[in-house]
């Protein structure tokens, strides 16, 4: 206690700005663990994925909920369904990171980045294009499914 996603929630819920330095591979919960902070720093030699599906498994961290509000529906759910991993530049285009930085110096960007924000950003509260409503082919998929 607390398990990975009381945790993730617990860092989201915090009032001070908490900011992901990540480099090498991040992957699985590493990377939820990176989605449920305020922001996101990678070093460019960076790759994300969330490689569950590999053992027959979805993320089980709020990787799931947190990603589309971040990158949109449609990349999240080829992120999620492939095993497909994606560079530090690619992450950036996407919105899954907030800023890239050399490698040797990731974790003196990330702290003055920090120094830099204003307040929190929570990823739960980030809406990418997740509005569903009743008159697109979405939404009334979702409101099929939810009678």
């Amino acid at each position: 206690e607390p398990g990975l996603s009381a945790l993730i929630d617990r860092i989201e819920s915090c009032s001070k700005p908490v900011v992901a330095a990540t480099h090498g591979n991040c992957l699985g919960g590493g990377l939820e663990l990176a989605m449920g902070c305020h922001y996101r720093v990678a070093a460019r030699n960076s790759r994300m994925a969330l490689p569950e599906v590999t053992l027959g498994l979805l993320p089980g961290a709020g990787g799931t909920q947190r990603l589309p509000g971040l990158v949109g529906v449609a990349k999240a759910l080829d992120k999620i369904m492939t095993e497909s991993a994606i560079a530090a530049e690619q992450a950036l285009e996407m919105g899954l990171v907030d800023l890239l930085a050399d490698d040797g110096n990731i974790a003196a960007v990330a702290s003055e980045f920090a120094r830099s924000l204003s307040g929190a950003r929570r990823t739960r509260d980030i809406e990418h294009d997740l509005v569903i409503t009743r008159g697109n082919r979405l939404g009334s998929e979702m409101q099929r499914l939810l009678a």
